[in-house]
């Protein structure tokens, strides 16, 4: 995807084990664990060498696992019943599985677990502290550049998205097993080029730029689960808002670091770069990167956001105007 190419498969559900020393009959040892989480969007990315390697971690006595999971529709997609939701997260919770009961055989300590991921993979990490699926599975979380509350990391109209891709696929329908019997039979790297063609204007004014991510599964559960929503939540990875949780305190309590990443938007140069006119939309519209998230009264072009975009901008740029001179101070 960064280069406009496509690769990978849907059967992509493997991982990667890094070393220093592996358990013999006179050696047992139990190294610290760290299972990293690969960001791109919910939408592109691997957890192999080619982005990541183990070259700072193995040599400080820990073991380095990174996983894959399903992207963009594959993995999130959700119209509930047979799709509900949340499937690249069900991939991570099974590879936590995996490493709690096989890691030992790779000198790891399944009691010493660290999840880290960034962007995408920081949210990943967040979401999986979130959820009882994950309960257990690990003792210490790091979220770079992500969290379960940004706004980019949560689908609003799932169902709704869905349906969408339908259309954009050739198939307008309202019915839930029509749609999914029409997606089953398009190829993955159809799916992937007509995601993006979901979103609209409103969507990039909202700061939703990505078309299938994470969702609350309980989003479209009460109809069609009235009574049985205790079952309905035991059995699915998230059933409540992630601020919710956290104000109920119903979360994995383990110890939680928090950061960001130096560029961390430094992919999205490329595109601006080839576009022009989303430079200019940028710099004529400056308020539309003002999260919506902060919940500024008066909407997106009030008086109180606009003075907002102001301070932004004068803390990034000054007196210059947004331009390919300028994109690479936007994202300091």
């Amino acid at each position: 995807m960064l280069l406009d190419t496509y690769g990978g498969s849907e059967d992509c559900l493997f991982l990667n084990v890094f070393t220093p020393i592996l358990p013999s009959e006179n050696r047992h040892p139990k190294l610290p664990v760290m299972v990293f989480i690969h960001g791109g969007a919910f939408t592109f990315g691997s957890g192999n060498t080619f982005l990541y390697g183990p070259d700072y971690i193995v040599q400080e006595g820990v073991i380095l696992v990174t996983i894959n999971y399903r992207l963009g529709p594959i993995g999130f997609l959700s119209v509930g019943g047979d799709a509900p939701g949340n499937a690249g997260l069900k991939d991570q919770v099974l590879a936590l599985k995996w490493v709690r009961d096989n890691i030992a055989a790779f000198g790891g300590n399944p009691n010493d677990v660290t999840i880290f991921g960034q962007s995408a993979g920081g949210a990943s990490v967040h979401y999986l502290m979130l959820s009882p699926m994950a309960s257990g599975l690990f003792h210490r979380a790091i979220c770079q550049s992500g969290t379960a509350l940004n706004t980019w990391a949560r689908a609003p109209h799932a169902r709704e998205r869905a349906f969408a891709l339908g259309k954009v696929l050739g198939l307008e329908t309202n019915d839930t097993s029509k749609l999914l019997e029409h997606l089953r039979t398009v190829s993955p790297k159809m799916l992937i080029d007509a995601a993006p063609l979901t979103l609209t204007p409103e969507d990039a004014r909202s700061n939703i730029g990505l078309p299938f991510v994470p969702v609350i599964e309980d989003s479209w559960a009460d109809s069609q689960w009235e009574g049985t929503m205790d079952a309905f939540k035991e059995g699915h990875f998230l059933a409540e808002e992630p601020l919710e949780l956290i104000k109920k305190k119903n979360y994995n309590n383990v110890p939680l670091l928090l950061g960001y990443n130096t560029h961390e938007a430094m992919l999205f140069i490329r595109r601006l770069r080839k576009d022009p006119s989303l430079i200019k939309a940028i710099e004529s519209d400056f308020e539309r990167l003002i999260p919506s998230d902060l919940q500024i009264p008066g909407g997106k072009s009030s008086e109180a956001v606009v003075s907002v975009g102001k301070d932004v901008r004068d803390f990034y740029l000054g007196s210059r105007a947004v331009s390919n001179d300028t994109l690479e101070e936007m994202i300091y």
